[in-house]
């Protein structure tokens, strides 16, 4: 295998690996481990970061990479969190497990997830405005709020003080679940601007929004552990709002 080979499809290899961990998450979700299978969604997206890098870095971008990075999204970004959200809203409903209260349980909301990411993929791959920004929320910040869910309800000694307990009980319920994937769903190919998280240089004048946010998310953090991740998201299109009201 020569130095060449390697050098323009390491990128396409950390893609797939973003790839396996979506499918890990999948196969842990089977055997009932609801939290591992959210600690998957953190890895896809810590390659789905490394493998852009990686390109941008070797100078080693593809037609192909670019295809399989929104095919391997699809799985880690959109099926796992569907998946996650479709288990936690049968536990809130405490709904019977037979195949044919499944069919039509409202739980089949949460496939709205995976069926909107695979739009919202497609339209990205399309359209050469999203270079800076993105017109509707990406995939991956969408799968890693639904990712913060079962930390939340099943460990929120992870989120001290009062806000942990509020964000569980508001997590908790049956309805607002349903109610979630419908609205995160119509988020990820709706028209609104956000923007990229992506660096001009290191000047705060060219990046003020992102120092914002970093600021806000990592206050938002120290402050109520993994029970602030839910805040972040509203934080993150409120600022993208006031910066284009303001620019």
């Amino acid at each position: 295998m020569n130095k060449s080979f390697i050098h323009n499809n390491l990128p396409n290899l950390i893609t797939l690996l973003n790839l396996f961990a979506g499918c890990a998450g999948i196969s842990l979700l089977i055997w009932g481990e609801v939290t591992s299978a959210a600690w998957c969604i953190a890895i896809a997206a810590l390659f789905d970061f490394l493998d852009g890098f990686t390109a941008r870095l070797l100078k080693a971008g593809s037609a192909i990479g670019k295809q399989l990075d929104s095919l391997a999204d699809v799985v880690s970004f959109g099926v796992l969190p569907g998946l996650i959200l479709f288990v936690l809203i049968r536990n809130a409903g405490d709904e019977a497990n037979s195949a044919s209260d499944a069919l039509f349980s409202p739980a089949l909301f949460a496939f709205a997830i995976p069926v909107f990411s695979a739009v919202r993929l497609a339209r990205f791959n399309l359209d050469k405005r999203q270079q800076k920004y993105f017109l509707g929320v990406p995939t991956p910040a969408n799968a890693l709020l639904i990712a913060s869910f079962p930390f939340i309800l099943y460990r929120y000694d992870m989120s001290p003080g009062w806000l942990g307990n509020a964000m569980a009980d508001f997590l908790g319920n049956y309805y607002i679940l349903v109610s979630l994937s419908v609205i995160l769903s119509i988020l990820l190919v709706s028209g609104i601007r956000l923007f990229s998280l992506k660096f001009d240089g290191v000047q705060w004048s060219d990046n003020k929004q992102r120092y914002i946010f970093i600021i806000l998310v990592a206050v938002f953090i120290v402050a109520g552990g993994v029970a602030a991740i839910p805040l972040v998201f509203p934080a993150y299109i409120i600022l993208s709002l006031f910066f284009q009201a303001s620019g």
